[in-house]
């Protein structure tokens, strides 16, 4: 499907609401909306989330009750705490992942990100949660509209019946599996990080990843690592490569 302006839809980080992306940007979505937008407040029942850490059982002082969506639980008064929580913002921009994942977040979500911090424990408790090994991520605005404002393209689209709309680039490391193989690439990582990515590579394919495009990844990002090796070089050292490793993993019927 072909998507525009007129069929997508944007979600608001702190209440959920969907708005078609036409309609937020003809009406200042992130002026009009967001910086309004009361999604830890409900007036039958009061403060429902701290504004700053999103608490569902902070205490607040009287001077705070009376700010209502914009009430700051002690805890966030006393450390300085003045930033925003959004219990949705997991899929509108990304969202706070530490301390504790946010429990709106879906396994799916939560498996991207501990795939690209190269947390295997993690990758693993979240695929035995059900996260999809061949989930592809969500695709946002700056993919597709680069000239919106700051705010704008950084988030997320939704098709009208608020389903993620994935992204479509295969030159991008779009699933957990490409993840692993772009994350080998990062120039910081030490040799114990370059192997995670090789233990959790293989444990997304055990739990049924989907190699055929993955490989397809592989070869356009690094080649073939045996092409131009002679026989002699590849010895137990040169396959001991992590790169040769993942490889190896890919290639295998």
């Amino acid at each position: 499907m072909k998507w525009s302006e007129e069929n997508v839809y944007l979600m608001c980080p702190y209440c959920g609401v969907l708005f078609s992306f036409a309609q937020a940007h003809e009406t200042k979505f992130e002026q009009s909306h967001i910086k309004n937008c009361t999604g830890t407040y409900d007036p039958a029942v009061g403060i429902t989330n701290c504004y700053s850490c999103g608490k569902t059982d902070g205490s607040y002082t009287n001077s705070q009750i009376a700010k209502e969506h914009k009430a700051r639980c002690k805890e966030c008064i006393g450390s300085d705490n003045k930033n925003r929580f959004g219990q949705w913002d997991y899929l509108a921009t990304g969202g706070p992942w530490e301390p504790e994942p946010n429990p709106h977040k879906p396994p799916n979500h939560k498996l991207t990100h501990w795939v690209s911090e190269g947390k295997v424990d993690q990758v693993h408790k979240q695929l035995e949660l059900g996260a999809d090994p061949n989930y592809i991520r969500q695709d946002y605005v700056a993919n597709h509209w680069p000239e919106y404002d700051i705010y704008i393209r950084s988030l997320h689209l939704f098709d009208a019946n608020g389903n993620e709309i994935p992204e479509e680039d295969t030159e991008q490391p779009t699933t957990p599996l490409k993840l692993c193989i772009f994350s080998l690439s990062n120039c910081m990582n030490s040799e114990q990080d370059d192997m995670n990515y090789c233990k959790i590579a293989q444990l997304l394919i055990d739990y049924g990843a989907e190699k055929t495009h993955a490989l397809e990844y592989y070869l356009y990002r690094y080649g073939n690592p045996y092409e131009n090796v002679s026989l002699e070089e590849q010895d137990d050292n040169y396959k001991s490569n992590p790169y040769v490793i993942l490889y190896e993993m890919l290639a295998s019927e």
